[in-house]
Formats: structure tokens, sequence, C-alpha cells
């Protein structure tokens, strides 16, 4: 059927056949390009951005625990401003998370955006029940600097006191012409007395710098040892009240164990601030984490889904350019086979034609050959034709010439009779006119 096509058809059929093939593959490379950019446009619109603010609630919560921590070690208010700051923030990007996913219609991530909501509130309650403890710690130290100050007054009114007296005491023994002889056992009493009271001093200080050491270290179990000292100092005071009989020294004593109660409450009440403070930071840490596990959660889940995307975009992709390669390869292959039919198709007649013409060419040819004969004979006849025509030729030119001059003669002969006319003329009105006269 295709052989009895005409060549016009058969050309126009081969660019139909190559254009649906180019159609089909342009087909499916549209179908894939459109899957490819709706996938693009969900990941651009609905789980890149729910990425993106799952990592800054991440980032500004990880600010905001940094902050917090720098104000739970150094109490610093620059920390803490920061904290509150950074934590607004943390509510801010959390409520866009949730208007994105109400709008994008994403369940994973408004269900973490609301426990990370809440999260936060916890966190926000535990951090002001951590500035309150960090407050009521700080009254607390004053305290213990105060009756510890008091203790040391304390302390000190009494040593000056006893070695005044053992001065006193010294100069009586040193002094012959005294009435009241001090003993030596007098002056060990009183040396012991010091000796204790320095004890006391000791003491006290070595508790004071045992707490200033745990506070600056964050040692809370070496704050707690140091308590073990006030025992001693109670043993020490128990002792020094036994050996002192003076009203006053007695109510230094008392002043003195008074101001270290004082500063053993104190303590107490800072180790159970600290304590609670410990369980708020706690607390407030596994807050931070949930946080942290919600924004990380969707954060994973939706980059998961970015990732299956771009799987199934480069999927896609992969499936249109293997498409279109295996396509264009066909297309090649038949765009060739139907050139090579199609050429055929013209160069087959054109070869028949061509050996048609060949063959009258070479009759022709022998034709030509014998009118190139008949022409040489006729060229030889006409030859002769012409030197007959010559000689005809040089008869014509002298009969020409013969014929000019009669026609010379009879010109003179014209005039001749012209002029014998006019006599002839003149002689007839002469004789008329001789006649008339």
């Amino acid at each position: 059927m295709f052989k009895n096509m005409k060549l016009s058809a058969k050309i126009g059929t081969g660019f139909a056949a190559l254009l649906l093939i180019a159609i089909i593959l342009g087909s499916i490379a549209v179908v894939n390009m459109r899957s490819v950019k709706e996938t693009a446009t969900v990941m651009s619109a609905a789980y890149v951005p729910a990425v993106s603010v799952a990592n800054e609630v991440e980032r500004d919560s990880m600010i905001t625990m940094y902050n917090m921590r720098g104000y739970t070690y150094t109490d610093d208010e620059k920390f803490l401003k920061d904290m509150r700051a950074n934590l607004e923030e943390v509510k801010k990007n959390l409520k866009q998370a949730v208007d994105h996913a109400e709008k994008q219609n994403l369940p994973v991530l408004k269900d973490n955006a609301q426990k990370a909501l809440a999260g936060v509130a916890e966190y926000e309650k535990l951090a002001n029940e951590t500035v309150a403890k960090t407050e009521d710690m700080h009254k607390v130290a004053q305290t213990m600097n105060t009756a510890a100050g008091a203790y040391m007054d304390q302390c000190v009114a009494f040593i000056n006191d006893q070695e005044k007296k053992q001065g006193e005491e010294c100069d009586e023994a040193c002094n012959s012409a005294a009435t009241k002889k001090i003993t030596a056992a007098e002056l060990k009493e009183r040396a012991h007395k010091i000796k204790i009271a320095n004890d006391i001093v000791d003491l006290g200080n070595a508790t004071r710098i045992g707490a200033w050491k745990a506070m600056a270290t964050r040692d809370l179990p070496s704050l707690e040892k140091a308590l073990d000292n006030f025992k001693g100092v109670n043993e020490k005071l128990d002792e020094l009240n036994t050996i002192c009989n003076s009203t006053a020294n007695k109510e230094q004593i008392a002043k003195c164990r008074a101001a270290g109660e004082a500063y053993k409450v104190a303590v107490q009440d800072y180790i159970k601030d600290w304590t609670e403070k410990d369980k708020i930071s706690a607390e407030r840490g596994k807050a931070a984490d949930l946080v942290l596990a919600a924004a990380k959660g969707t954060a994973t889940a939706n980059m998961e889904k970015v990732t299956k995307g771009a799987d199934t975009a480069e999927t896609d992709l992969g499936s249109a350019n293997m498409t279109m390669t295996i396509g264009l390869v066909a297309a090649t292959i038949i765009g060739i086979l139907l050139a090579v039919f199609i050429t055929r198709s013209i160069t087959l007649p054109i070869n028949k034609v061509i050996e048609g013409l060949t063959s009258g060419s070479e009759q022709v040819s022998s034709a030509s050959g014998q009118v190139s004969s008949s022409s040489q004979q006729l060229a030889q006849g006409a030859s002769e034709q012409a030197s007959s025509l010559e000689e005809t030729s040089s008869a014509l030119e002298e009969m020409a010439s013969m014929t000019r001059q009669n026609a010379d003669n009879a010109s003179k002969a014209d005039g001749l009779m012209k002029e014998a006319r006019r006599t002839v003329e003149n002689g007839v009105g002469n004789m008329k006119r001789m006649t008339s006269a």
C-alpha cells in the first residue's frame, strides 16, 4: 500500500510519524514535569517552611536555655532579659507554626507545635519559679552574711575581752606588790579560753569558706558538709560556757551561739532553696526537652517528606529522562528507516527513469550519427551548390553592370527625346504663327 502512494504522501507520512513521536514524548515529559512541579510546590509551600519554623523554634529554644542557664549560674540580669526575649521569639514561631499547619493541613506540625506551646508555658512558669528561688537565695545569702558577721563580732569581742584580762593577770603576776596573786592554773585557764575562742573562730571561718566555695563551684554536698562544723562550734561553746563564770562572757557566748544558729538556719534554708531550684531546673530541662523534641520531630518529619518529595521528583525526572532518551533513540531509528525507505522510494523510480533516458539517449545518439552522416552529404552538396551560386553570382554581377549601362544610355536617350520634343513644339508654334501671318 505504501509503495503505491505518491512521493508527497510518503514524505508527509514520514514527517507525520516523526511528529507523532515528538508529541508523545513531549506529552510524557509535560506530565512528568507537571508532577515534579506539583511536588516542588508542595515542598516549597508546606514542608520547607515547616522545617524552617521548626529549626527556628529549636534554635531560639536552645538560645533561651543557654541564657537561662547563664542566669542560673551567674545571676546576671542580662541573661534573664535575653532569655525572656528569646522565649517570646519561641512563642511567636510556634504560633506561626500552628497557623502554617492549619493553612497547609499539616497535622504533625500542628500537634508538635501545640505540644511545644504547652512545654514553653511550663518552661516559662518554671523559669519564673527559678527566678523567685534565686531571689530568695540572695536574701538567704545576705542573712548568712549578717549572721556570720554577728558570729565573728561576738567571737572577736570575747577574744579581745579575754586577751585584755590575760594582760591584766600577767601584769599582776609580775607585780610583787599586788595584793592578789595570780596562779599559773588561772593563767592557763585564760589561755585555754582564748584558744577555744580561736577554735570557734576557725570553725566559723571554715564554715564560711566552705559555704562560699560550695556556692562558687556549685557543689551542694560541700555546703552540706560545711554544716558539720556547727556541731564542733556548739561543743566548743558548751565547753567555753562551762569554764566561764563572767556574766558578760556568758552573754557573749550566748550571742555567738545565737548568731551561729542563725547562720546554720540560713545555710539550711539556702540548701533547701538550692535543692528546690535544682529540682525546678530539672523540670525546666524536661519542659525544654519537650519543646526541642517537638521541634526536632517536626523538622525530622517534614525533612522526611522533603526528602521523599525530592526522591519522587528525582524519580519522575529520571523517568522523563529515560523516556525521552529511549523515545529519541526510537525516533532516530524510525527516522533513519523512514528516510531510507522514502529515499529508496524516490531513487528507484528515478533510477528507472535514468535507465530509460540512457536507453533513449543511446538511440538518439545512433540516430544522431545517421543524421550527422546525412548532414555531411548535404554539406558536400551545399558546397557544390555554393560554387554554382558563386558562378551565377558573377554572371548576375556582369548582367547588373550591363543593366546599369543600359539604364544610363536610356537616361541619356530620354534627355535627348525631351530636348527633341521641345524643339518640335517650338517648330509647331512657329508654324502656327507663320500660318497666321
